[in-house]
């Protein structure tokens, strides 16, 4: 069909208006460049689709898909070694949720249904649940991880928790002890360059041992971590970049498992977003069309 015929007929408002039943961004494109087709096998095939989805969704509810973000990109970059970010392992997780749900979803079995033109996208769908469960269990979002995501991860953070507390007690100490109630510029405790500190007055900045970080603005003021919390900001430190190690390791190991899925991960998210694409049909169906064209074979 020409530009000049669909223009005529609006198509591109049908597109729009389809793509907002559509869930998955990648869906959402391929109903922007969807065009109609005058091959009769096509057609037919295509309205069966529709139709069934329709009568599944009536049937069974909408199908559980979850708004996933394309793989393409994370699946070329975990092919050449590449270490996943967390925000793209748990998309990996999302698109293997949402497969799972899908086949569980063609599974349960209504007396009367016909599905069987959806059967091979719905067969195309892998699930491993225990890669699955195992990131959802490990990355709780895209900058956080579960203490118990590993044993080691586990023990870092209790020593640096444990290291925290410490510092606050020794600071709290300080600001509301007698001591140095003349020297501070206000009883608070401050972070600078990752530190704890207390605000000083610049009078007073060399009775108080410690090191200096920061200055006011003003210059009234100077920000000095105490001496008596240098060692143990040190040991934060370094318990710090051990904590972003085996975040690292984490990663490293949930990419190398991914790696070794990557096509049929290509395949899954290819037919769930088929899939949406289908049902996004038949649910503007229900909601737009008021009857169905019937076809006829010539001779």
């Amino acid at each position: 069909m020409n530009k000049k015929a669909l223009y005529k007929l609006e198509f591109n408002k049908v597109r729009e208006m389809l793509m907002q039943y559509a869930v998955t961004d990648k869906a959402k494109d391929e109903v922007v460049n969807m065009t109609p087709t005058s091959v009769a096998k096509d057609v037919y095939r295509l309205q069966k689709e529709t139709l069934q989805a329709l009568n599944m969704s009536i049937k069974k509810g909408r199908p559980p898909i979850n708004k996933v973000l394309e793989i393409d990109t994370s699946i070329k970059r975990v092919d050449v070694g590449s270490i996943l970010s967390a925000s793209e392992i748990l998309n990996v997780a999302k698109v293997l949720k949402t497969s799972r749900l899908l086949k569980k979803y063609s599974k349960e079995e209504i007396e009367g249904l016909d599905f069987d033109s959806l059967l091979p996208y719905f067969d195309l769908l892998a699930i491993y649940p225990e890669l699955e469960h195992e990131i959802e269990r490990c990355i709780l979002g895209p900058n956080e991880f579960s203490d118990e995501a590993t044993p080691t991860l586990s023990q870092i953070r209790k020593q640096k928790n444990k290291l925290h507390n410490q510092v606050r007690e020794s600071m709290q100490n300080i600001i509301h002890g007698q001591q140095y109630k003349d020297v501070l510029q206000e009883p608070v405790i401050t972070i600078r360059e990752g530190r704890y500190c207390v605000p000083i007055k610049i009078e007073h900045k060399n009775a108080f041992k410690g090191i200096v970080h920061d200055q006011s603005r003003a210059g009234a003021t100077v920000f000095i971590e105490p001496s008596i919390v240098v060692e143990m900001n040190n040991q934060i430190r370094i318990l710090m970049a051990k904590e972003e190690e085996e975040i690292e390791v984490i990663l490293s190991t949930f990419s190398d498992k991914i790696a070794e899925i990557t096509e049929e991960l290509k395949i899954t998210f290819k037919a769930v977003c088929n899939i949406d694409v289908i049902f996004a049909k038949s649910e503007f169906a229900l909601k737009i069309v008021t009857g169905w064209a019937v076809f006829f074979k010539k001779g």
